[in-house]
């Protein structure tokens, strides 16, 4: 009896000590590397802008630095990585709080681009794309090679201020970049001519154009010019550098009162 339990015992040493010899010698791991070879680090928000109802645009910048050629070899067969090495860069985006590995859950990509990094030399990045206001999110930024995981970082940002009112505020460049690319539309243009005119304060607004042409919506720059008895409300995309729509508020003339009656 103690023979078959002898035995049972070392088929059991055997079946579990073979899976972790086979493991260690198809991925060999040195325990004074790091698992990484890439590190995010340095991540901050640069800018968070309100841009409609539901969405803001944030800015998300940090420094990535290809650190360790050596971490995880089984990923180059063995071998070191190259000392320039494509990366792709992918940022995540999910729902922040509750404990829940952001894994496990489903999340948007709202940020991928490939890279080139150099061995051991820092690279800043900068990138920006839009979330929905309202939100919680934990945001990881990860670096891939070939598809495989080479090192990432986490941040988080909290959006949930759903009732905060839009940025209406335009720096005094800006007022200037819209005002020029009102007077350079032709159709602006055509109305004005050899007119008079008075140009207002330039501000931003909430506009929403549906049609068969084109669908926009978004708080923009609205240029007003006065004619007369009409103001132009040109519409601009400074981006683009584009007038988007030209809407126009008429003046009712004042009600003159009829001459009193000499009876």
């Amino acid at each position: 009896m103690k023979t078959i339990y002898k035995a049972a015992i070392a088929i059991v040493i055997v079946a579990v000590a073979v899976p972790f010899s086979l493991f260690f010698l198809y991925f060999p791991f040195e325990p004074n590397l790091p698992c990484n070879n890439v590190y995010i680090e340095n991540l901050t928000w640069t800018n968070v802008t309100r841009i409609n109802e539901t969405a803001y645009r944030v800015s998300l910048s940090g420094d990535i630095i290809y650190r360790y050629k050596e971490s995880w070899m089984h990923t180059n067969g063995n071998k070191p990585l190259p000392d320039e090495l494509p990366v792709r860069i992918q940022v995540l985006a999910g729902p922040g709080g509750g404990g829940v590995p952001y894994r496990f859950r489903d999340r948007e990509v709202p940020f991928s681009e490939t890279i080139t990094l150099q061995y051991q030399q820092p690279r800043s990045f900068e990138c920006t794309f839009d979330l929905k206001a309202g939100k919680k999110y934990d945001i990881p930024v990860e670096s891939y090679w070939r598809g495989i995981f080479l090192g990432g970082r986490a941040t988080a940002i909290d959006l949930t201020q759903g009732e905060m009112p839009l940025h209406h505020e335009l720096s005094e460049e800006d007022k200037g970049y819209a005002i020029a690319i009102a007077f350079k539309d032709e159709r602006v243009r055509e109305e004005i001519r050899d007119k008079e005119y008075e140009l207002g304060d330039v501000s931003k607004t909430q506009i929403e154009i549906v049609g068969p042409e084109a669908n926009f919506s978004g708080e923009v720059p609205v240029v007003p010019i006065k004619i007369g008895n009409v103001t132009l409300m040109v519409f601009v995309d400074i981006e683009q550098g584009k007038v988007i729509n030209i809407g126009h508020q008429w003046e009712k003339p004042l009600l003159i009162p009829p001459p009193a009656s000499e009876d």
